[in-house]
């Protein structure tokens, strides 16, 4: 019986050794491959903005989102 523990011990390490291994090596070429596009393609000017400075915003549109949502909340009250 202890045989078969020892070698149920080693194929448990040998696994998670192996997980491990994939795991680093993993997060070490992702590491590689952002470094690399950060060096490669530049940042677009303006792209943290959430809106681009054409777009406006449809305010009769605005109010019938508004008004879909309040109708769907005084229907699904609990």
């Amino acid at each position: 019986m202890p045989e078969v523990l020892l070698a149920g011990f080693q194929l448990a390490g040998v696994g998670m050794g192996t997980v491990f291994s994939f795991l680093t090596l993993l997060v070490l070429v992702t590491s590689l491959m952002s470094s690399i596009l950060v060096r490669w393609v530049p940042e677009q000017a303006g792209s943290d903005q959430a809106r681009l400075p054409g777009d406006k915003i449809d305010t009769r549109r605005l109010q019938a989102i508004a008004i879909a949502v309040q109708k769907y909340r005084q229907s699904h009250r609990r």
